[in-house]
């Protein structure tokens, strides 16, 4: 079988490529437009002494690629769940490794998507199905301030977390997976009361700490 040697260097110098960026050269673009997009900001990267891109792959548990488990981005095309007819991501990881580059799949693991979004995407999904679910919207999934998180308390949404990883990593030749804010949206009790509850711990930051600590141990393992 097939096994990619990855491509990383000692010495990392690397540049995020966050969502927004992807979407002022992606949505509404061709596959042509996009690549020569993709080829200029590659070829400033080079130029700059860069040999290591972040770039996005899911940031508000949508995807920058065709997923089973999440749905295309809005920056794709401005509608959630509507593919943009080509691979992004592919395009992303072939002129980088064409170039000498090292890219990392970006994932911000726990921020889902505005509540205008998740109205809209397939209850394929299984964060639309934990929002329809009154005994799991407000546990596995909870709003903070517009926006809906995952928690990382319960084994069901970690292993959305780490299959989304594993995803990434069968389809696309990726020499790492990033994550970024890992950490919870708010310190607020209501997050996480019903786990907490539970849990038998007295000390909810040093509980939570042990959460976010085991969530990173099982995406690495």
């Amino acid at each position: 079988s097939h096994t990619y040697k990855a491509l990383n260097f000692k010495e990392q110098k690397g540049t995020w490529i966050s969502y927004p960026e992807s979407q002022n050269i992606l949505k509404g673009k061709s596959k042509d437009q996009f690549t020569a997009s993709v080829k200029k900001m590659y070829d400033n990267c080079k130029s700059m002494g860069i040999n290591t891109v972040y770039v996005h792959a899911r940031s508000h548990s949508d995807a920058f690629y065709k997923s089973d488990l999440f749905p295309w981005s809005k920056n794709c095309t401005g509608t959630i769940g509507t593919a943009p007819g080509f691979d992004p991501f592919q395009i992303l990881v072939d002129e980088a490794h064409s170039r000498g580059l090292s890219i990392h799949a970006w994932i911000n693991p726990l921020r889902g998507m505005n509540d205008a979004d998740i109205k809209n995407i397939s209850n394929t999904y299984l964060m639309k199905q934990w929002y329809n679910d009154p005994s799991k919207n407000g546990k596995y999934i909870v709003n903070v301030d517009g926006v809906w998180y995952l928690s990382p308390a319960y084994k069901e949404t970690r292993n959305l977390i780490v299959n989304g990883a594993k995803e990434i990593i069968s389809k696309y030749n990726v020499d790492g997976i990033h994550i970024d804010d890992y950490f919870y949206p708010t310190t607020e009790n209501y997050f996480d009361q019903s786990a907490f509850s539970q849990s038998g711990s007295s000390n909810r930051s040093q509980w939570r700490l042990d959460i976010v600590s085991g969530m990173v141990k099982e995406l690495y393992s």
